[in-house]
């Protein structure tokens, strides 16, 4: 529509600029005072087994919080940075290793907060986590995820108590089902380099030498453990103990033709045998008398064998 000449003087008398009457006025709002809302993320940077880094963008400047808890809805924790910023990035801290966190971010000025909805992460496994799960795997006869996760010790970024993930191999490696047992001797090994006390290493280790026909080392690793722990038993199975080191013990020796200190070791797991290589009425196991005395004492390490 036009203006008349009179319109026309009547807006250069009052200073009113058309253009912005012609475009309805000023809305009021003031854009410093809107309140925030997120544009961007939030997103996950930096994992590890005990912290991690989230950032997001918000419209404008405002603080930053991360509210979060192992349960989702459940936010017991939090963290807030009282800096006003459109880019936000707060690092948690303190974290459990191997866990599954709910959070969410929010962010909030004098005109208001913004927040988001829930999302998670989860943080990384530490070496004894990988060997932890190893472990569990391998009391469930999995030995092949046992295997993965004892790699997954070795291959960890750090360094130090590598040498529980060398001897859940070589346990392992041992296993009847897996029947690998130059690599159990071998992870043996890399764990007693790294601790020369490891017990359970020297038990297992002289297991393999045993069955390797390796004696003389199956001896040392087995007194070796009985007197790291003359009660030894084996942390993740229990029926494998210090009597079942004595029989190895025998058994090695007897195939060494060393009877005297197998027949030591027989007396310790059953004082009552009875068995005197001088005395050819002794050569009796289970109502079977035996002709020598060594087939007598062989007798009686394979009875205790089957109920040991």
């Amino acid at each position: 529509m036009k203006l008349t000449n009179i319109s026309k003087t009547l807006f250069s008398i009052l200073g009113i600029g058309i253009l912005v009457l012609a475009c309805g006025g000023d809305s009021g709002v003031d854009p410093n005072k809107q309140p925030p809302s997120i544009t961007e993320g939030p997103q996950l940077s930096d994992a590890l087994y005990n912290s991690i880094v989230i950032s997001w963008r918000t419209n404008i400047s405002s603080n930053s919080t991360v509210r979060y808890g192992t349960q989702s809805g459940q936010y017991d924790l939090s963290k807030t940075e009282d800096v006003a910023r459109s880019v936000h990035e707060v690092t948690l801290t303190g974290l459990v290793s191997n866990t599954t966190y709910f959070f969410v971010v929010e962010s909030a000025a004098e005109s208001g907060s913004a927040i988001s909805s829930e999302s998670q992460f989860n943080t990384l496994k530490t070496l004894l986590d990988f060997v932890d799960d190893g472990w569990q795997e391998y009391e469930s006869g999995n030995y092949s995820e046992a295997i993965a996760q004892f790699k997954g010790a070795l291959n960890h970024v750090q360094v130090t108590n590598k040498e529980f993930g060398y001897n859940g191999l070589g346990w392992t490696y041992a296993a009847n089902s897996v029947d690998s047992l130059d690599k159990s001797r071998e992870s043996f090994d890399a764990a007693i380099q790294r601790s020369a006390n490891f017990t359970e290493a020297f038990a297992g280790r002289g297991f393999v030498h045993l069955a390797q026909k390796r004696y003389n080392s199956a001896i040392d690793d087995f007194a070796q453990t009985l007197e790291l722990d003359a009660s030894f038993v084996f942390s993740h199975n229990s029926d494998i103990n210090a009597n079942d080191l004595r029989l190895g013990l025998a058994e090695a020796y007897f195939f060494k033709q060393n009877l005297t200190d197998a027949q030591a070791q027989v007396d310790l797991l059953d004082p009552g045998n009875g068995l005197d290589p001088g005395s050819s009425g002794t050569w009796v196991v289970d109502g079977v008398t035996f002709v020598t005395y060594a087939e007598a004492l062989l007798a009686w390490i394979e009875k205790l064998k089957s109920v040991t």
